[in-house]
């Protein structure tokens, strides 16, 4: 019903297959996020709730409301790190008015695992979940992409930790 929530890609809205993906940049579908936490929050008490992306987000909306959002020189781990990075933050201004005792988790994961650069501090409701954290610690040769050192995976939990005030869970 409302495909403008959805990536643009090659001039099509990506509104079906496995995992459609989402325009982050969509006053719809953050308005629709938005009560969506909400009612998440009012209905059953929850203390947190995530709002990270379907698994495979690793291409940015094509709109011009999205143009210039990514970062690809950061590479394949934090390429579109400033612009999930920046809707999780978004929301978690918003539900903080409602809600000031809940908490947004967002993932750390695969284009986004890097910490954004645009952005100085994570609203004081975020909390950053490093995920796949085991498995950056094994021989990281042999998966293609996650180039990091034990040394560099410590270096990038404390910039989340020091974004988020300390509120980095794995």
């Amino acid at each position: 019903n409302h495909p403008e929530f959805y990536a643009l890609y090659n001039g099509k809205r990506t509104t079906s297959g496995k995992t459609p993906e989402h325009c982050l940049s969509s006053e719809g579908l953050f308005e629709e996020n938005l009560r969506y936490i909400r009612t998440m929050f009012d209905k059953y008490d929850l203390p947190a709730i995530s709002v990270m992306p379907d698994d495979g987000y690793t291409k940015i909306c094509e709109c011009h409301l999205c143009k210039g959002k990514d970062t690809p020189e950061r590479g394949v781990n934090g390429k579109m790190s400033d612009y999930v990075w920046e809707y999780v933050n978004k929301l978690a201004i918003e539900v903080e008015k409602t809600h000031p005792d809940k908490f947004i988790i967002g993932g750390a994961y695969s284009a986004y695992f890097l910490p954004p650069e645009k952005i100085e501090q994570l609203n004081s409701n975020v909390m950053v979940h490093l995920v796949n954290g085991r498995r950056r610690f094994n021989d990281l040769s042999l998966i293609k992409g996650y180039s990091f050192s034990q040394k560099e995976r410590v270096e990038i939990a404390k910039k989340w930790s020091d974004l988020t005030a300390g509120k980095v869970i794995n």
